[in-house]
């Protein structure tokens, strides 16, 4: 028992496992946040080289086609 201001507080154990818990479980959801952000990340850069792959070569081959033509 804890004496604060006159009151007999007591913590119990449930309280300190459920309280870990609580906080195992946020910092499981926050990995989740952060991969979810890196995928979504990685898929945006994916689509960027293609579009600027594709454009360079586009323009590559149109490029040397003959202008007579």
């Amino acid at each position: 028992m804890i004496p604060v201001g006159g009151l007999d507080i007591s913590q119990d154990d449930t309280l300190i496992a459920d309280d870990a818990a609580t906080k195992a479980k946020n910092a499981d959801l926050s990995h989740e946040g952060a991969l979810a952000v890196r995928d979504t990340v990685m898929t945006v850069t994916d689509i960027l080289v293609f579009i600027i792959i594709y454009f360079v070569t586009m323009l590559a081959v149109v490029g040397r086609v003959d202008a007579r033509l």
